[in-house]
């Protein structure tokens, strides 16, 4: 039995690995264009794939048997993502929104957070499950501390000490919180409106 529920941890940290490698690849690509063509042929873009994700979610919900990428949904998608929206689908919407509200080097930070800083906090909660957060059992506090330690290091690049120290407790709350607004959507948001108040950057 114990052999099995190792097999079973290995499986889905592989799965989990993918699954995140496929997220951060999707994100660099969108910063990279955002950072050679700019914010409004950027915004252009997002919106144009926003479009295109929803279309196929609606033909992967609705109609699954002619999903033309079955076997991609069944690869990286979480058991409980294959019958709703995927989180491709928020991430970018997460990127448009945040291209639309924020200054670029606000942007740029905001989106790091579900290019990189979710995926790292993802993973290490995998690799390291305990301890657990007491108020959240399905959390790793390891893999929240990591992600917090990440943001802070990013933002103290753009913010005093205090204030990057504050967003990085922002982080830790909303990865420990069981929320129910999707993280790829939340996170870039809300860390975009804090640095722009930080800074008094909007639009």
């Amino acid at each position: 039995m114990k052999i099995n529920y190792e097999n079973d941890k290995i499986k889905q940290l592989h799965k989990e690995i993918l699954r995140k490698a496929f997220h951060v690849t999707i994100g660099l690509l969108l910063l990279i264009f955002y950072l050679i063509f700019g914010r409004y042929l950027s915004i252009t873009l997002y919106t144009l794939l926003l479009g295109v994700a929803i279309i196929s979610d609606l033909i992967r919900i609705r109609i699954y048997i002619q999903f033309p990428l079955k076997k991609l949904a069944e690869t990286l998608a979480r058991s409980y993502e294959k019958t709703y929206v995927g989180a491709h689908t928020y991430s970018i919407a997460g990127f448009l929104i945040s291209s639309i509200l924020f200054q670029p080097i606000i942007f740029i930070v905001s989106s790091l957070t579900v290019t990189i800083i979710d995926p790292i906090m993802s993973v290490c909660g995998l690799l390291i499950p305990k301890p657990r957060i007491p108020y959240n059992r399905s959390k790793s506090l390891v893999g929240s501390i990591i992600g917090s330690a990440v943001m802070l290091a990013m933002s103290f690049q753009i913010m005093n000490l205090i204030f990057a120290l504050f967003l990085s407790a922002i982080i830790f709350i909303l990865d420990s919180l069981p929320i129910e607004i999707n993280d790829n959507i939340l996170y870039p948001v809300i860390v975009g409106l804090y640095i722009s108040v930080v800074n008094g950057n909007f639009i």
